[in-house]
């Protein structure tokens, strides 16, 4: 089982989240990642994943998603402009990756999902460029 602070350090080290966003971030991700799933797989991601960043998972599975809905998804739960939600994603798929995984590796995920999986800094993806965010 992934460990809640464990997730959530790494994922805010990876791309400088303070631990609200990086547990949002964590928590949009999993519930689009469980929703996006079959019942078997649902089950096995829901229980790899501490109970408090999956609270909102629905009983019955969506539609399977490409990476673009995906980060819509992401995008909409989180309220982050949607290339900021998939580095958001990103970030939060590669460390439930790294932590578990023969988790993922059972989960079958689309090849433009499976792709995320990889640390935003050394992926092919982190060639995006991110949006800029300014704070009054």
């Amino acid at each position: 089982m992934l460990a809640y602070q464990d997730l959530i350090t790494t994922v805010a080290d990876r791309v400088g989240l303070n631990t609200d966003e990086a547990r949002a971030a964590a928590e949009a991700t999993i519930v689009t990642l469980a929703r996006s799933l079959d019942e078997s797989r649902r089950r096995a991601v829901l229980k790899a994943v501490p109970t408090s960043l999956h609270q909102q998972a629905d009983a019955a599975p969506g539609p399977a998603l490409d990476a673009d809905a995906f980060v819509s998804e992401v995008s909409r739960l989180t309220g982050a402009a949607p290339a900021w939600a998939r580095y958001q994603a990103q970030a939060v798929l590669a460390t439930v990756a790294e932590q578990e995984p023969d988790l993922v590796d059972s989960l079958d995920l689309p090849d433009d999902i499976r792709d995320m999986c990889t640390d935003p800094e050394r992926s092919p993806l982190s060639t995006w460029t991110l949006p800029c965010v300014s704070t009054p």
